[in-house]
């Protein structure tokens, strides 16, 4: 768990990509993605706990960021060598979380993401998810985005247990931020045989299969669709203007 402040910056930075190259780059990403996006180290201790350095000034915007709770009710498993999926014990972290989220007043919480890990069946699954969703209802405002782990359980399901309005979505944090998150599981094999979404995962994995050189080409993975990226370009376009027109 990670609590970070944000400054303000004027305008946004795309590492000097074109929006056309960014929307390929997000096709085929990792299951979670933000615009705005903190990574956290993959051989990260599940679930520890930082806090930004006290300053003497309050910061303008301040966010408790959480990621890949995976909780599930099933035994632990190890992975990796000397790495360990605690399943079980996550939710309890979370909760700790949360707590401490709490006591700093944070403006909001983010979540990017596989909030479950999944589990035998759908009503198991469906449990998971209830115990994690009622330690997010702690704290609010929460925004929260979709990971591949997440649709274990049907979107609607998640999406109403956790009062997401959208897959993806714009947010207003203040009068100078905005928050941008993506659904990058907008298609993808997770979607049902002969729907739309699925249809175009196949045709971009056969004409991009796995291999050396593209290792993000994996069935777990998922991308962004045309109207998701259509989307963001407005969201880009309008974030631009508003940065013009306020220097």
């Amino acid at each position: 768990h990670v609590v970070w402040s944000v400054r303000r910056r004027r305008g946004p930075r795309l590492g000097g990509r074109s929006v056309s190259t960014l929307g390929l780059s997000l096709f085929f990403f990792a299951a979670v993605a933000v615009v705005v996006l903190l990574l956290l180290p993959r051989g990260a201790a599940p679930l520890s706990v930082m806090t930004t350095t006290p300053t003497t000034t309050t910061p303008p915007l301040t966010l408790g960021v959480v990621a890949d709770v995976q909780h599930a009710d099933k035994e632990d498993l190890p992975d990796e060598g000397e790495r360990c999926l605690f399943y079980r014990s996550a939710v309890e972290k979370l909760a700790r979380c949360v707590s401490v989220f709490g006591e700093a007043q944070v403006s909001g919480v983010l979540n990017l993401g596989d909030t479950i890990d999944g589990n035998v069946d759908d009503e198991t699954t469906a449990a998971d998810l209830e115990r994690v969703a009622a330690q997010f209802d702690r704290i609010a405002p929460c925004y929260h985005v979709v990971g591949n782990h997440c649709l274990s359980v049907d979107r609607g399901v998640l999406q109403r247990r956790l009062k997401m309005a959208a897959p993806y979505y714009a947010v207003d944090l203040s009068e100078t931020w905005r928050l941008v998150v993506c659904d990058t599981n907008d298609l993808g094999l997770g979607w049902a045989p002969g729907t739309p979404e699925r249809d175009a995962a196949e045709a971009y994995l056969l004409a991009n299969p796995l291999d050396r050189e593209r290792p993000q080409m994996t069935p777990w993975n998922g991308g962004v669709g045309s109207d998701q990226l259509a989307w963001l370009r407005s969201e880009l376009a309008s974030a631009s203007a508003s940065a013009s027109a306020s220097a």
